[in-house]
Formats: C-alpha cells, sequence, structure tokens
C-alpha cells in the first residue's frame, strides 16, 4: 500500500475527497473548506510528484493506485470524490474501478483525454532544463480570471513554485497520454459535472464528453477559470450538496 500525504478536517458525513490539480497542493483547497464550514469532512492529500518523498518517474496509473491506497487508509466509508482537472479525472477513474470507494463524483474542468501529448512531454523537458519560474509567471492567464484576488494568485504560485520540479515534470508526462472515456462509461455513482465558462486550460467539450458518457450525470456551467474551487468556493460546495443529495436518494 502506498498511501499520499493526506490530512482531513472534521465535519459531518460523508466525507468529500478533493482531488487536486496538476501544480497544486493540499492548501489549495482551504477556501473551499473554508465553505463548508465544517458541514463536511473532508480530506485532502498531495499528487504523487507533488512532494519531495517519491521522485521516481510514475505514470497515470500509479496516480490512480496511490490514490486508491490512500482512499482505503483513510477508511471512513465512501467518499464524494471531488477532483478539478486532473483530480476530475482521477475522481472519475476511481469511481469506475471502485464503486466501493466512492458513492458520488464532482468533476470540475476535468479532462477527458489530452488532445496534444506532446504538448505535455515538451513542457517536462522545459522544467528539467530551466525550472518552474517559467511556468510559475502564467499561472495567473491559465488557472483565474482576470478578476481573481491577487493574494489567492499569490499563494498559488508560490505553492507551485515549491514543488519539486523533477516530480513535476514526471506528473506532465504521466497525464500526457491520459484518456478516461472508457473510465467515464462504467461509472454507476451520482456525478455532477462542473465547466468553468471562462476555462482557458480545459475546452469545454471535455465537460460535455463526460456528461454525455455517464449514465445520469448533471452538468452544470457556472462562471469562473480553471481552478473554479479557488474562486468560486460556493459554486463548488453547491455541486457537492447536490451529488451527496442524489447519492442519499438512490441508496433510498
Amino acid at each position: 500500500m502506498t498511501a499520499l500525504p493526506w490530512s482531513t478536517t472534521a465535519g459531518g458525513a460523508p466525507t468529500v475527497a478533493l482531488g487536486n490539480s496538476l501544480g497544486t497542493v493540499q492548501a489549495s483547497w482551504a477556501p473551499l473548506i473554508d465553505a463548508l464550514a465544517g458541514t463536511r469532512a473532508t480530506l485532502t492529500f498531495d499528487l504523487p510528484g507533488h512532494h519531495p518523498e517519491r521522485l521516481e518517474p510514475f505514470d497515470f496509473e500509479r496516480m490512480v493506485s496511490d490514490t486508491v491506497d490512500t482512499l482505503r487508509a483513510h477508511d471512513h466509508g465512501p467518499v464524494v470524490f471531488c477532483g478539478v482537472s486532473l483530480g476530475g479525472a482521477l475522481a472519475v477513474r476511481v469511481a469506475a474501478d471502485h464503486p466501493e470507494l466512492v458513492r458520488a463524483v464532482v468533476a470540475v474542468n476535468a479532462p477527458v483525454i489530452q488532445p496534444d501529448p506532446a504538448f505535455w512531454h515538451a513542457r517536462a523537458r522545459a522544467v528539467e532544463q530551466n525550472g518552474l519560474e517559467q511556468f510559475a509567471l502564467s499561472l495567473h492567464e491559465r488557472w483565474f480570471s482576470a478578476d481573481a484576488e491577487p493574494a489567492i494568485v499569490e499563494a498559488l504560485r508560490a505553492d507551485f513554485r515549491a514543488l519539486p520540479a523533477v516530480g513535476y515534470a514526471h506528473a506532465c508526462r504521466a497525464i500526457a497520454d491520459l484518456d478516461i472515456r472508457s473510465a467515464a462509461s462504467r461509472v454507476r455513482v451520482p456525478t455532477v459535472i462542473v465547466h468553468a465558462t471562462e476555462d482557458v486550460a480545459v475546452a469545454a467539450s471535455n465537460s460535455e464528453e463526460l456528461a454525455a458518457l455517464i449514465p445520469g450525470a448533471r452538468l452544470i456551467r457556472h462562471r469562473g477559470a480553471h481552478l473554479l474551487p479557488v474562486e468560486n468556493p460556493s459554486a463548488v460546495r453547491e455541486a457537492i450538496e447536490l451529488a451527496i443529495a442524489q447519492s442519499e436518494e438512490m441508496s433510498r
């Protein structure tokens, strides 16, 4: 078993597991955890490559298996898995393969398939050669809307700069060939797909395709950018509560 570095907050059941976007760490969920205001217990964790303990190469399958091990180590029953971007793709895949661990999914701006694997391989090489700074400077445009609070942007930029560059490069390669279309068609838990209308990192067609592939999935659109849980946590909180309500209705 290889559980990832994880932490929890107290609150009511079910636990909401929060899956990070590439390049972010557990601290990125602070606005959403504050918005939940203790009403829901939360589980956060750092993805492979985003912490210094293990920096060997890995692939997307390792990301999935480490996430599964983390949920099992938490051992508080099936979670509502809310993930943004890469975290949303992980939520879909884990729900498809391990429905006993997931009672509902909220996927925010999640990619279905990477349209250009070469983009991620080139980014990995650039990080290995020149470090993270070149990409830290462009995070605002890729992750946030023009209205984002500067203090929030700078906090996430600082977290990004603190990542191990070699680990981030491994993560870029791990998602280059990401394709969750088959997994999405096997999901049988209540699912809410959230698309931020100003997201420039993941095209809207991904959310639309996910909603079409997952039986019974509901698609919601909100104004905002890629890291919607940071910029508009109340919108994601509402999606989580909707997913919980759907799961409770199914269990009756």
